[in-house]
């Protein structure tokens, strides 16, 4: 950890680093130029605590997953486009699938009023990003929208009649074990200053109203317990959330994400976190689908994403993660080699398109990455999700495959924004 720290590449751009690593040995935790217990801005990891709050309400069948947000919304109401239908879902919110605007928020400086999540979404008053809109059609594909997760914040204060800080404090944060972390601004010296090219932000943070999008603050240690806590409901071995449940946050919804988590690349599906930047503050937390093994950094300057990407691949080197298949009674059990076995070959579409399926680069089982590539075009990267299911890895598309009645591929659609492409397996091209 010292290492990563010492060599970071503009260590005046980043002051402080606090890190915690977790592995079979137990925790280890290492603060630079701060403590242990400062916190730092999460960013947009605290999307991925908003997703677990709502999932603690869908498993209490408060809401359901699948219902029109403007059915729960009484504040406000999300507008459809004129003359089309407006209905997006508290799924889409999480996965990012609604089609939905405004990325992301820069947040307000201290001495600026905090505008209202109504005043937020409709872009009006002292809010200062554009509004939160409809412009395509929700449940196509995945788009970023930081915007989406304020409607959720906005439906969960709407459908509790209460402050979604003191919500998810009472649905994550204590049953996670996330002891320090919290919305409330910090007291003196409690919290990291931020910084931009190396300069500190005037009145040290910007604050975020938009909680459940950028607002929570909190240390290594917290998202550490939080991504642990997941992982032990999917494994069936705790009562946080039903392991179903669990199970689906981490099943892609939209690639690249599940319900609130990213899928990491990787052939065997095994990694889930989330990535966060606010102004003067960047951050990661990731976390193997099995075993003990994960790792967050947390830092104080706003130009840390790549230190933040060197950080996680050392660390996931230097503690030895695994690459193991799921189990197979879980979505996703699929291995590489079983993967192939059914899929390898030319697929050709009625139009003339050709689409090799195949794995170029070697026999090892896993070392193994299967691809796609077009009119023998260059292998495109898959991860394999399930039987039926391929994502290109870092391109919204997808590979779909049709099995006949003995289970031997018979085609495949590939899904690329409003495109799709289907193609059908040649007959002399047996499965290996």
């Amino acid at each position: 950890m010292t290492a990563i720290f010492d060599n970071r590449d503009e260590p005046d751009t980043i002051p402080s680093v606090s890190m915690a690593v977790l592995d079979a040995s137990g925790l280890t935790v290492k603060a630079f130029n701060c403590s242990e217990s400062t916190l730092f801005q999460a960013a947009s990891i605290s999307k991925a605590v908003a997703a677990l709050t709502t999932l603690r309400l869908v498993a209490d069948d408060v809401i359901g997953l699948d219902d029109d947000v403007n059915d729960h919304l009484t504040s406000w109401k999300l507008p459809g486009v004129p003359g089309q239908p407006g209905r997006v879902t508290i799924r889409q919110l999480l996965s990012h699938s609604g089609a939905l605007t405004t990325p992301s928020f820069p947040g307000y400086p201290t001495s600026q009023p905090l505008p209202t999540l109504p005043q937020i979404l409709d872009g009006t008053g002292d809010a200062n990003t554009d509004p939160v809109r409809i412009d395509g059609i929700p449940g196509l594909g995945f788009r970023y929208s930081g915007g989406g997760y304020v409607i959720l914040q906005q439906l969960l204060e709407d459908v509790t009649a209460g402050p979604f800080a003191a919500l998810t404090e009472e649905l994550v944060f204590t049953p996670c074990e996330m002891s320090t972390a919290t919305y409330a601004a910090p007291g003196t010296g409690q919290a990291a200053i931020g910084h931009v090219r190396g300069q500190a932000i005037h009145g040290d943070w910007h604050r975020h109203p938009e909680q459940a999008t950028a607002g929570m603050w909190c240390t290594p240690t917290d998202l550490i317990n939080f991504v642990t806590a997941i992982r032990e409901a999917a494994n069936g071995d705790t009562a946080l959330l039903p392991q179903d449940l669990a199970r689906e946050m981490l099943t892609p919804q939209a690639a690249p994400l599940g319900l609130g988590m990213f899928l990491e690349a990787d052939p065997a599906m095994n990694r889930f976190g989330h990535t966060g930047g606010n102004y003067g503050y960047g951050c990661f937390v990731t976390a193997a689908r099995y075993g003990d093994h994960a790792a967050a950094v947390m830092t104080n300057g706003n130009e840390a994403g790549r230190f933040c990407r060197t950080a996680r691949d050392t660390l996931m080197a230097a503690t030895d993660w695994p690459h193991t298949p799921p189990p197979a009674d879980e979505p996703g059990g699929t291995t590489i080699e079983e993967w192939i076995h059914r899929y390898a070959g030319e697929y050709v579409s009625d139009t003339g398109t050709s689409v090799t399926v195949g794995c170029p680069d070697g026999p090892d089982a896993w070392l193994l990455q299967p691809g796609v590539s077009v009119d023998g075009g260059p292998s495109y990267a898959v991860q394999v999700v399930n039987l039926q299911l391929a994502v290109v890895k870092g391109i919204p598309t997808q590979v779909r495959f049709e099995q006949d009645e003995h289970g031997s591929a018979r085609g495949l659609t590939i899904t690329q924004w409003d495109n799709e492409l289907t193609a059908t397996k040649r007959i002399d091209q047996p499965t290996p």
